[in-house]
């Protein structure tokens, strides 16, 4: 799944893209157990905050914590 993704400016930005996207099938899905795996440290610390991040990177995270919240077990 490589190549530019119009509009993502940075690996860190493609990586929550992608987490989000996973992370919406798997609402769909109705996913149970999940583990999840990321490259980049700053995406799982970002997770992890309470911080709320205005920028784009922060709007994907923040997205991302919302669709965690609709699964039944998930660690990261």
């Amino acid at each position: 799944m490589g190549g530019p993704v119009n509009g993502i400016l940075n690996p860190k930005e493609a990586e929550a893209l992608g987490l989000r996207e996973a992370l919406s099938w798997l609402k769909v899905e109705k996913g149970g157990r999940v583990l999840i795996e990321v490259d980049a440290m700053e995406i799982v610390t970002a997770l992890r905050s309470k911080f709320i991040d205005l920028s784009y990177f922060g709007s994907l995270i923040e997205d991302c914590k919302i669709l965690l919240t609709n699964l039944r077990s998930h660690g990261v």
